[in-house]
């Protein structure tokens, strides 16, 4: 009785996780790749740090307006957190993939990649 306890239990688990790791998770990628496809960006960079508190999340904040917006890179691929500057200016249309960083006298173009297969879902 006992045996079969243990491995109703430990079927349970495993299909538990089986499911978790299945459903949705791969899909987060593609769910940030979106939300920033759609964002619109105007603003100056005044802030880069990787946010310990918040499970070590690389966050730029970018001053917009009379307001600071938060942009979490967290499995963005393409080295955009690196790359990017304090006191950078960041343009990005929405809907589109292309983020514009202008820093003193030089302009880069740089394309996101969360490696979602589905782009610009």
């Amino acid at each position: 009785m006992k045996k079969n306890i243990i491995y109703i239990i430990l079927f349970a688990f495993v299909f538990g996780v089986l499911i978790y790791n299945t459903i949705g998770i791969e899909d987060t990628p593609c769910i940030l790749h979106k939300e920033l496809f759609k964002m619109k960006i105007d603003g100056v960079v005044v802030k880069k740090y990787i946010d310990k508190t918040q499970h070590s999340y690389p966050i730029i904040e970018i001053k917009e307006g009379s307001g600071i917006n938060k942009l979490n890179l967290e499995l963005e691929l393409s080295a955009l957190f690196d790359k990017i500057e304090i006191d950078d200016v960041i343009s990005k249309k929405a809907n589109n993939d292309s983020i514009v960083i202008f820093r003193q006298n030089k302009t880069f173009v740089m394309g996101f990649n969360y490696g979602c297969v589905e782009k610009n879902p």
